[in-house]
């Protein structure tokens, strides 16, 4: 299960990174970029790990 959310997530995370750069090249603003993207990839890790964030153990 685990391995399915890491290529979920990096998945996700390539085609932001892809649609960042679209946007990029059409508005060249880097600054508003920034800050857009870099909370879409904190808000992806933050979601890869449910366990972490909610106190929750899963058992083995």
């Amino acid at each position: 299960m685990k391995a399915n959310r890491v290529i979920a997530v990096g998945i996700l995370a390539g085609l932001v990174a892809t649609a960042g750069v679209i946007v990029w090249k059409k508005k060249n603003n880097k600054e508003l970029l920034y800050k857009k993207y870099y909370a879409d990839f904190h808000r992806l890790f933050e979601l890869s790990k449910p366990e972490e964030q909610h106190g929750i153990e899963y058992l083995p």
